[in-house]
């Protein structure tokens, strides 16, 4: 596998695409208008580079919309943060930098997006770029673009109001009013999709230098996941089987050895298997910090890991008997973490652990004798990894289309049951959405697949969050062996109201910023 690193690039030549760190105020600054640049192919692929620059800033892929899933009944926040606890009891304001800096990050790359768009096409009308530049750089664009209002599409809005839609000819043009609701954005989002699979090759067509950046079958990922969050069934279908049969061979990691074969997507060596579709790219100076954040807070003095993020014992609960992707996904008093800082290392609960679990899917970078400076960060307050976290991969693929055929009222089972398979366990007959709903959990468990807003979309938040959440609190000796564990109430039960809480709060200095102007924010009801 060849790891391209192309985020180190960002800003080292190009930082005339640069925007302020606020959203509504976003003037374009110097060279977007230059002479001195976007007059050759380099230029072209340098400019295009910088899309990529906010990916793994802390409050995106590091933790950020991790603190808007943990709303879920998965994990609580572990570290007794105050505002995140705001956040899972719905009853924060908005004015927390979690979905401040999130927000912002996620509007200034569609800026960006928009001024790479913008002078490419300026380029090929006067001759300056070559068309396989043009396409890629474009389909790049369109991507990330695209990406982004999903994103910001299903944690904002609704049929009530939709998400602002930035101005892509006019940089100027910041102050954009709501949408009338949430499917004006998705459509715009399907046709930004829809542009980049056009563009984009085949990740086998990517040279290798390119390896990380979008592709055909991440655009149809995308789209696909458009049409499961509004409902189009057909369409889900016909996107799911898009990426199934795709030359680039996109497939389950299946190797008939389930003791291995699902623990073995969370590892280095397959950041690009054919499972992947789309992750963050990461290596030990820059990325995604989730490892890091989910490992224990301390590390037991081996790593400065962070301890949020902690499993409950209701999650532990869902798996089956003979399940393998309950080990690869979960560690508690006992289990033993295999050559851990280069020795197997059994795991304990420590006073800053209040559940009496860890997430393990992303421990391999800490499976070696050498970690710190080979696979993960040197520094324990920026703690990356070799380990790319998938975003979108081939499992998701599977079950939106077992989904789909559910709600058609067709059989499901092949799918749900090629699932089943690569986790060891028995195929099921006649398979309900109960089934797949199951199915989704135990299989993206502390993933960016977000589980809170599968139980909004299908209904089941309210009933779901008025249960209270477990651990298993543990009793050691004065040498950290077990004595006893007993269940204790972790998290108590919440009141979720389905008629505000299926979206989250604007931030609140966002819209101070924007009154009295044509594009004027407005709150989300019951916020």
């Amino acid at each position: 596998m060849k790891n391209i690193k192309f985020i180190i690039l960002f800003f080292l030549t190009i930082q005339f695409v640069g925007c302020s760190e606020d959203f509504l105020e976003r003037t374009p600054k110097g060279a977007p208008s230059s002479s001195n640049f976007w007059m050759t192919d380099n230029d072209a692929i340098l400019g295009t580079n910088a899309i990529y620059s906010k990916l793994d800033a802390e409050e995106m892929y590091g933790r950020g919309y991790m603190w808007l899933i943990n709303a879920s009944d998965d994990m609580i926040d572990g570290r007794n943060k105050g505002v995140a606890g705001e956040l899972k009891n719905f009853v924060s304001d908005g004015n927390v930098g979690y979905i401040n800096d999130s927000w912002r990050d996620h509007w200034a790359t569609i800026k960006i997006c928009n001024d790479v768009i913008r002078n490419i096409k300026k380029m090929d009308e006067e001759g300056l770029v070559t068309a396989s530049v043009r396409d890629f750089c474009l389909g790049q664009a369109y991507f990330v673009s695209g990406w982004m209002y999903v994103e910001l599409a299903y944690h904002y809005g609704d049929n009530k109001m939709g998400v602002p839609i930035l101005n892509e000819e006019d940089p100027t043009d910041y102050f954009r009013p709501r949408e009338a609701n949430v499917n004006v954005n998705y459509d715009y989002a399907m046709d930004l999709l829809q542009k980049a699979e056009d563009l984009l090759p085949y990740l086998t067509d990517l040279g290798s230098e390119d390896i990380g950046k979008p592709h055909k079958d991440a655009a149809t990922a995308y789209m696909a996941k458009i049409a499961v969050y509004t409902e189009k069934w057909d369409d889900v279908i016909t996107y799911t089987n898009k990426v199934m049969n795709s030359p680039s061979g996109r497939s389950l990691i299946d190797t008939d050895t389930p003791e291995e074969d699902f623990h073995s997507v969370f590892k280095i060596e397959n950041n690009t298997s054919s499972e992947y579709l789309w992750s963050i790219v990461s290596n030990e100076q820059e990325g995604s910090m989730l490892p890091g954040v989910m490992l224990e807070n301390k590390g037991w003095g081996r790593y400065n890991g962070w301890g949020y993020f902690q499993p409950v014992k209701d999650l532990d609960d869902e798996f089956e008997t003979g399940d393998y992707r309950r080990k690869a996904t979960l560690i508690t008093h006992g289990d033993v973490i295999e050559n851990f800082f280069g020795e197997d290392f059994t795991w304990y609960q420590t006073s800053n652990n209040l559940t009496g679990y860890m997430f393990s899917k992303y421990l391999d970078p800490y499976q070696n004798e050498s970690p710190i400076g080979n696979t993960i960060n040197t520094s324990g307050d920026y703690v990356t990894t070799d380990l790319w976290i998938p975003l979108l991969r081939y499992a998701e693929i599977v079950l939106w289309k077992a989904e789909a055929k559910l709600m058609k009222g067709e059989n499901a089972d092949a799918e749900i049951n090629l699932i089943r398979n690569r986790a060891g366990l028995a195929p099921k007959s006649n398979c309900t959405m109960d089934d797949l709903k199951h199915e989704r959990r135990c299989e993206f468990a502390g993933e960016f697949a977000d589980r809170h807003f599968d139980l909004v979309r299908w209904g089941d938040a309210k009933e779901a969050y008025a249960k209270p959440l477990h651990g298993m609190q543990g009793t050691y000796d004065a040498e950290n062996n077990l004595i006893s564990t007993e269940v204790t109430e972790v998290w108590p039960g919440r009141s979720y109201n389905p008629e505000y809480h299926h979206v989250w709060p604007l931030p609140p200095n966002e819209i101070e910023k924007s009154i009295g102007t044509e594009g004027e924010l407005v709150q989300n009801a019951g916020w």
